[in-house]
Order: structure tokens, then sequence, then C-alpha cells
């Protein structure tokens, strides 16, 4: 099991009351340091403010985050997780991962999923929030127009990866067109019971579950080492091909994100050696 990160943004409140330049040099700092120790990727959420209980933070937008954590490392993946396909027309949110792709050397990843937020949407002025129904068609249309852009993409474009734990809808399209599947949250033992339904869903279609990795969102997990240690430990047994982890803490102390890499090694976490 591989380790990623999520960048301190800001969504969280983790910036409160920070300076906008004092604030990426932090999150800089947290991916500079994560990468050295071995991440295998770098994470935004795609958020637009922060939480209704914090008014007063900064917020980082996704995409623009990403191309400059691109400028700042060499190796790490960089992805959205998830993208909420209703905040940009598909071809747009696809031409930017592309662009993305090619600042960043091939290192892309197009993380993309419905949507939940209904609050922020209707904050940022997009109106009615939509149904189930209508975002899942619409993140459907964009996989389809995705699989349909990036063969001409740098290096055969970026991996797709569909983030949800709806195990209807969300498994079958990412059965059907991603490269990766993302559980949000979800606990170790949840996820061994996901499994073997998401690699139904890929057999629905003929596709051998083996070619569809299973990773997991991981916010707050306990900072104490032997509690953290256990839960990565977790992870990996019952199947999961990589977590991606968050601490708000990092914001304030980029150094502390060294801390989880700590404890990847004491739970025998695949990290990559730069």
């Amino acid at each position: 099991m591989r380790l990623g990160i999520y960048a301190p943004q800001g969504w969280f409140g983790e910036f409160d009351g920070v300076e906008p330049a004092v604030a990426w040099a932090r999150s800089v700092e947290v991916v500079r340091r994560a990468e050295a120790r071995g991440a295998d990727s770098v994470w935004a959420a795609d958020h637009l403010d922060t939480m209704p209980d914090h008014p007063n933070g900064t917020t980082f937008e996704s995409h623009t985050t990403l191309t400059g954590m691109a400028g700042v490392t060499d190796r790490v993946e960089l992805g959205q997780l998830v993208a909420c396909v209703g905040f940009r027309r598909p071809a747009l949110l696809i031409k930017a991962t592309d662009t993305l792709h090619a600042v960043s050397r091939g290192r892309a990843v197009l993380g993309v999923g419905a949507g939940w937020y209904a609050a922020e949407w209707e904050r940022a002025g997009f109106g009615p929030f939509p149904a189930p129904g209508d975002r899942l068609a619409e993140l459907e249309q964009c996989l389809v127009h995705a699989r349909e852009f990036f063969p001409s993409m740098v290096d055969g474009g970026p991996r797709v990866v569909v983030g949800g734990n709806g195990p209807k809808v969300n498994w079958r399209l990412a059965a059907r067109l991603a490269d990766e599947l993302n559980l949000g949250g979800m606990a170790p033992g949840d996820v061994a019971h996901a499994l073997p339904v998401i690699a139904s869903r890929c057999e629905e279609i003929g596709r051998d579950p083996a070619t569809l990795p299973v990773s997991v969102w991981v916010g707050g997990l306990d900072a104490d080492g032997d509690d953290a240690v256990d839960v990565l430990r977790r992870y990996a047994d019952v199947g999961a091909s990589r977590v991606m982890v968050y601490r708000r803490s990092w914001a304030a102390d980029p150094p502390a994100v060294e801390g989880l890499f700590d404890q990847a090694v004491r739970a025998g976490t695949e990290l990559i050696q730069s």
C-alpha cells in the first residue's frame, strides 16, 4: 500500500487568520517534505471557500494549487480528490488537467466526483443544487469525454480516479471508465466489505478487478503513533492500494507531516525513494 497526502488549502479552517502568502509557503513546505519522505502523490480538495463555521480563512482553488505544486515537486502525482464535476464543464476540467499534465511532465491525475456540498454550491451562485441522478449523469458525461480526449495527451494522458462510495452508480462508473476508485473516509472494516462488491462491478462488464485499484481518503487520522500505525496496517491488510491522509496540524507546523511517514515506516507502508 502506498501513501499520499492532502495539501493544506484552508477549506477545513486551518488557515484562519493566516495571510495568504504565509499560508501558501506553509503548504509548499508540507508538500516538499512529504515528497522527500516518500509520498507517492499530493492531492487537493475542490472547494471554493472555507466551511461555514470558518468565515475568516484563506482557501486555495484546487487546479491552481496543483499547478503551483508542480513547480516545487519532481516526482509525486498531482490530482484533485475529487473535482466537483458541476463546477466546470467537462471539456474545461479535462483541458485544465491536460495542461497540468504537461506542466508537471506527466504527473497529473484527473480525480472527479459528482459533488455533495449543497450549501457551498448555492453560496457560490450556481443556483439550486442538482438532484443526485443529474449529478451522476454529468459525472458519466465527463468520464466519457475524458476517454475521448486523453488518448492524444502527453504520455497517453492523465490517469482517471473516480471518487465516491455509491455501490450502484459510482462503482459501476469506475469499473467502466476509471483507472482507480477512491473511497471517501471509509473505515478499514467497511473497505473489506466493499471490495468484493467493487470486484463484482468489474466482473459485470468483463473487467479484471485487479486492474481497478481501490484507494481511500483518510481525514484526521489519529496523530498518536500506535493508533495511526495500526490503522495504516489495517488498510493495507484489507487490500487498499493507497491511502491519502490529511491532518489539520500540518498547516500550522509543516515539519509535523514527517510524523506520518515515521508511522508509515513502522506500518510497513510502501514509500517512494527519491
